[in-house]
């Protein structure tokens, strides 16, 4: 599924107006310059994938299987899938990708982390798919709560969701805020008084384990300019155009 469950509204998403508000969002908090560049997300291609999450439009031999990893995004997304396919017959199994290519691919002394499966190498997945069907189908009761849970979160008033000890939780968009301020800080003492907006905010996404994006932090990064937090040099219409500094 295409964009981050981590971050926007939820609510409503399977009607025209609850991916209006979800899309207003986005414009509201989101430079220009990013909402231009994602010209094919999950605002607009939700209508066709919960057409594919039918369960009238799957054989009732298809065998389905669910890859998700740790973070907010895809853990969100998962329970989305799981309210999706509440009523199919089909078994269905759950594939946990870090977990399962932990298990197939670490050693001693090598070991890779994700901050999402997207970042996967593309020959390791027909080996993790295969240690999939090799595993026990879901359980109707383990079905079903995953799809309440999603109905809960739908419901919430949370905008920003992290993942943190195996659970979802619904924190406030200000979150990150003294965590970006400490990496700017940090970041001007090696890069000097100005520091790049974009490295700031990579910096941060190397840390964050809920994967809430590089749009969501530099919204967060042009909130604290706005707010006097930080001091700003250049144009702000995107992340590459404008350097910050902790406020004089």
């Amino acid at each position: 599924m295409d964009g981050l469950f981590s971050v926007g509204p939820l609510d409503g998403l399977d009607t025209d107006e609850g991916r209006r508000n979800r899309r207003l969002w986005f414009q509201e908090r989101y430079s220009d310059k990013y909402n231009a560049s994602q010209k094919t997300d999950f605002r607009s291609n939700l209508p066709n994938h919960a057409a594919v999450l039918a369960p009238d439009c799957l054989s009732e031999v298809t065998q389905i299987i669910v890859w998700h990893g740790d973070n907010a995004h895809e853990q969100t997304g998962l329970r989305y899938a799981m309210f999706r396919l509440r009523q199919a017959a089909n078994e269905i199994r759950l594939l946990n990708t870090y977990g399962v290519h932990a298990s197939l691919f670490d050693r001693p002394d090598w070991k890779v982390a994700f901050s999402h499966s997207g970042e996967i190498s593309p020959d390791k997945l027909m080996p993790m798919l295969a240690k999939a069907l090799e595993g026990p189908a879901l359980a109707v009761t383990e079905r079903d709560r995953l799809a309440r849970e999603w109905s809960q979160w739908e419901n919430s008033n949370e905008t920003l969701r992290i993942w943190r000890d195996g659970n979802i939780f619904g924190v406030p968009e200000s979150h990150y805020d003294e965590l970006l301020l400490r990496t700017v800080g940090e970041l001007q003492r090696t890069e000097g008084e100005w520091v790049c907006a974009a490295r700031a905010v990579g910096e941060l996404l190397g840390q964050d384990e809920s994967f809430a994006g590089d749009g969501f932090f530099e919204y967060r990064l042009r909130s604290l300019i706005r707010s006097g937090e930080l001091d700003s040099e250049g144009s702000l219409a995107g992340m590459g155009g404008y350097l910050v500094r902790p406020a004089q």
